[in-house]
């Protein structure tokens, strides 16, 4: 575990664009509020769209998840979703799988409510 920790850490703490992501994230929490994959991605200079978005910031929300999970904190990736259906996108329910957060059985529309008030709870 703490092998991860360091490199998760130590990730988060190495990527400008990820730090500056979280940051954002952070701030969008503590006020409750949310943001589109399209609105971060132009925040930190990459494409609205396109694979290349979908790369560069899948990585860094990966990146954030895994830094909010060793600390044991909700998944603060929640506040950003997709223009489409209005919530995250698959990548991020099975990140929740693989982290431990979301059992296979567990509704993903449920999940989705309960950790966006967990993470408002936890920076507000």
């Amino acid at each position: 575990m703490f092998k991860a920790r360091k490199q998760t850490t130590e990730g988060l703490r190495t990527n400008p664009a990820a730090l500056a992501a979280y940051h954002h994230l952070v701030e969008v929490a503590m006020h409750r509020g949310t943001t589109t994959y399209g609105a971060l991605a132009e925040r930190l200079g990459l494409p609205r769209r396109g694979n290349r978005m979908a790369r560069e910031l899948g990585g860094i929300l990966d990146l954030i998840s895994r830094y909010e999970a060793v600390h044991h904190r909700p998944l603060l990736s929640v506040v950003v979703f997709s223009t489409t259906d209005r919530k995250p996108g698959k990548g991020f329910f099975k990140l929740a799988r693989e982290l431990g957060f979301l059992e296979a059985k567990t509704d993903e529309d449920a999940f989705y409510r309960f950790q966006l008030g967990a993470v408002y709870h936890t920076w507000c």
